[in-house]
């Protein structure tokens, strides 16, 4: 309980993998029963008939070990994984990290929990390289805190479509952690397409200022056509980076247009 209370008051949202156990699995299973999709770990394209016929007798097992982990069997859950994970399977790679870490039927084991993860994300399996990014973005007695590697970690994530892994990105950024202040513009500006809407300047001169509102102190004036990417929302007020110089501030949304679009935002009619 108390790892779960820390996990959320850090990365500031829940209903992700780390709001809760993965049941039946945080975003569905989209890897073991699909042959030749990136990241299964186990099969490439073209699949053979024995690859697809392995495949759907990993599915069932499976959806087997899943079964005894919500009867409370874990034992039962993790000899099933067990030797899909020693034949180098990902998912159940992921899986077995998570029965170590959440003490399901083994001791807590942090250390365990992030070699199995490690195994599963050096095949390029995105849950498990976004809850490795989350192990080094906490820390723990036998884990060292290292954001620096947890932002490397979210970063493949989220380049394979992982959203929460883009999130934590984002939040990061956001929080301004004295230990990657120094990443936090080169992630801007190198990194930008996976933190949010693209947006530009729509208005000769506007004032980016440090707060949601007219009353926080103008940070620097934008002129037409510079390009700033949105990290998050509050009614009106778009909290934007600036692409070139990843200076991060507030502007109202009338300010910008979207890039994509090609439209003013008009998400709230107010004017400020």
């Amino acid at each position: 309980m108390l790892r779960l209370l820390v996990i959320l008051m850090i990365t500031g949202f829940a209903g992700t993998a780390w709001g809760q156990y993965p049941w039946p699995y945080p975003y569905g299973r989209p890897f073991y029963n699909q042959p030749g999709v990136a990241g299964n770990g186990m099969y490439q394209n073209h699949a053979s008939d024995e690859q697809v016929q392995a495949t759907s007798d990993y599915s069932e097992k499976h959806d087997q070990a899943l079964q005894s982990m919500q009867a409370g069997d874990y034992a039962e859950a993790y000899h099933i994984w067990r030797p899909y994970a020693d034949e180098g399977h990902a998912e159940a790679q992921y899986y077995l990290g998570w029965m170590y870490y959440n003490g399901h039927g083994l001791a807590i084991n942090d250390v365990k929990a992030l070699e199995w993860w490690q195994l599963a994300a050096d095949q390029q399996y995105h849950e498990a390289q976004f809850s490795l990014g989350m192990l080094y973005s906490l820390g723990s007695r036998t884990v060292p805190r290292d954001l620096k590697k947890a932002i490397d970690l979210f970063l493949i994530a989220a380049k394979g479509g992982h959203r929460d892994a883009s999130q934590m990105v984002t939040n990061l950024i956001l929080q301004n952690d004295p230990a990657i202040r120094e990443l936090r513009k080169e992630l801007i500006q190198n990194e930008w397409p996976i933190l949010g809407r693209q947006l530009s300047i729509n208005r000769k001169r506007v004032n980016l200022r440090s707060g949601a509102g007219t009353d926080f102190a103008i940070l620097k004036v934008l002129e037409k056509d510079v390009e700033v990417v949105e990290l998050e929302r509050q009614k009106q007020w778009i909290h934007i980076a600036v692409i070139d110089d990843g200076t991060i501030g507030w502007l109202f949304h009338t300010l910008v247009i979207d890039k994509q679009a090609g439209q003013v935002d008009e998400k709230v009619s107010e004017t400020p």
